[in-house]
Parts: C-alpha cells; structure tokens; sequence
C-alpha cells in the first residue's frame, strides 16, 4: 500500500475512534464520514484481491490445459485455488 494511502487509512481509524471514545466529538456526519471512507478503502484492496486470485487460477488451468505439472508448493502457496 502506498504511503500516503496507508496514511489516510491511519488518519481514518483513528479519527474514528476518537469520536466513537468521545462523545462530545461524535457526530453521525463524522462517523458516516470515516466508515464510508474506510469501506472505500477496503473494496479497492478487495477487487485487487479478487483480481489476482482469477488470474492466479486462469494460470494454474492454462498450465493444466498444457500439461505443465506445477510445483505442488506453488499450489499449497494459495489458498485461494479452487482444486
């Protein structure tokens, strides 16, 4: 993660639970502010996520198609990897 996207994140959890420990700073705007943010966050790793793990299984089916035996530690190395 970038630096300054892991900085924002910091910025974000932390904020965060200042106002969730401090009632006179909570406010719904703010909690809705920084929840929004950080689920923005979380579904842009998750589609980069999700998209590795497609192409790691379109790898390992192309290399069955080709009768390419991978090495099973490559295999044991993703959890991911429907068999």
């Amino acid at each position: 993660m970038p630096p300054d996207f892991q900085d924002d994140l910091n910025e974000d959890l932390d904020d965060l639970v200042e106002a969730i420990n401090n009632p006179k700073k909570r406010s719904e705007k703010r909690l809705r502010k920084r929840i929004m943010a950080l689920w923005a966050i979380v579904c842009a790793i998750s589609v980069g996520v999700a998209g590795a793990t497609d192409f790691s299984n379109n790898l390992i089916d192309l290399a069955q198609k080709l009768n390419l035996p991978l090495p099973v530690e490559v295999i044991q190395q993703n959890p991911h990897i429907v068999k």
